[in-house]
């Protein structure tokens, strides 16, 4: 795996702790997203607004497969590890919405 996040180099193989420490640095001013993806197409990633609120979305494979969500840091960061581990649990904790990249 590796996790991007805005405007910095990705880290190979993070640990949940790395993932806990990105995620906790997210703001609107910058670092604002984080990309933890598994291979092309195949990602959870997350964006924190003005507002303080977090969209987190999720791709498996086409652009059909993209759905998307809001949260708290803390659910999303739940998520990430969850993802991480190959949990299923982040797949329940949002209601997902498609969204149509086409």
């Amino acid at each position: 795996m590796r996790l991007e996040i805005d405007g910095e180099p990705a880290a190979n193989n993070p640990t949940a702790a790395d993932i806990r420490k990105t995620l906790k640095r997210l703001d609107p001013s910058g670092p604002a997203w984080a990309v933890l993806d598994i291979r092309s197409d195949y990602y959870i990633q997350t964006r924190v607004f003005d507002d303080g609120d977090f969209a987190v979305e999720y791709r498996e494979g086409g652009v059909d497969q993209h759905y998307k969500a809001f949260g708290s840091r803390e659910a999303v960061v739940d998520a990430f590890v969850d993802y991480l581990g190959s949990g299923n649990r982040w797949r329940t904790a949002f209601e997902w919405r498609r969204v149509d990249l086409t």
